[in-house]
């Protein structure tokens, strides 16, 4: 039987540590402890299986989306000058996302006919999108915002009445017939490197900095769950604590552990999953392709 990777025993490790704190949770909210409405319980354990730095191995789809700014009135910007727009200004234009959910059901109701009225070209979909101003893009649960409150709406101008459209769906053509390398610029700016014996030393070398041995939902049958993965981290300090719980001498709570319900569990609130994957994207200048 093959070994899981590293990188999915330390997604099970904080996994596994999680799912304590949250059946803690749970239990606090039924004996009202805590008292939260059900969407205020659903944004709190999201901010809880946030903490888990290392994803779980799943396939992610991406779009190819080309953003112009509008302004408040639903015209393109005038930082765009759409009368001279030739494809190399719609390559600044151009960056990747993850096909969320909301963007997806966008796409369906084009491909289902239900926005026949505004599928105007067969190469490509309009909309207008509009994002949250609020949120912290520098963190999973700010992503998660941003992606949860992201919009995609019917055009409220189309590029058809839009003036010198011609010249900006010729340049939005040109430049897709230009972009030979879609698959490997997508995998370059998804950040997808090779997953070699060096990153796994390295992903072990630094466990001890972002995970404590001591944390109270760090119990017997976390540890007990994922002794290989603690005995090769954390040395002596991880061989201690294994002895010391099979020897039944731990000072550690028992835990209720059950490994397949902290699987269902997580994947619930999979951050990166279709429902709450951000629409952040990739400039693809920024990429190098060669």
């Amino acid at each position: 039987m093959t070994k899981p990777p590293v990188a999915l025993k330390i997604n099970k490790l904080f996994r596994d540590k999680i799912y304590e704190q949250i059946q803690e949770f749970d239990k606090q909210c039924a004996d009202g402890t805590v008292n939260l409405t059900e969407d205020q319980m659903k944004d709190r354990k999201r901010e809880i299986y946030s903490s888990n730095p290392v994803s779980d191995d799943h396939p992610a789809n991406w779009a190819e989306i080309i953003e112009l700014p509008l302004t408040q009135k639903f015209e393109i910007s005038g930082d765009v000058n759409v009368a001279e727009i030739t494809s190399d200004d719609i390559k600044e234009h151009q960056v990747n996302a993850k096909y969320s959910q909301k963007l997806r059901e966008k796409v369906k109701s084009f491909m289902t006919g239900e926005l026949e009225v505004f599928d105007k070209y067969f190469d490509f979909f309009e909309m207008d999108m509009s994002c949250p101003t609020d949120g912290d893009d520098q963190t999973k649960a700010g992503k998660m915002q941003i992606g949860l409150n992201t919009k995609f709406d019917n055009p409220a101008i189309k590029l058809v009445d839009t003036p010198n459209n011609d010249k900006l769906i010729a340049a939005i053509r040109d430049f897709l017939d230009q972009d030979m390398n879609v698959e490997k610029e997508m995998l370059r700016s998804v950040f997808v490197s090779d997953y070699n014996e060096e990153l796994e030393s390295q992903l072990i070398r630094s466990l001890k900095t972002v995970f404590e041995l001591d944390d109270k939902y760090c119990t017997e049958q976390v540890i007990t769950h994922n002794a290989d993965i603690i005995s090769v981290a954390f040395g002596d300090e991880g061989l201690a604590a294994i002895e010391e719980v099979d020897a039944g001498v731990s000072d550690r709570e028992t835990g209720t552990l059950d490994e397949e319900a902290s699987k269902q569990e997580a994947k619930t609130y999979d951050l990166t999953s279709e429902e709450f994957s951000d629409i952040s994207a990739i400039d693809t200048e920024e990429l190098n392709l060669d």
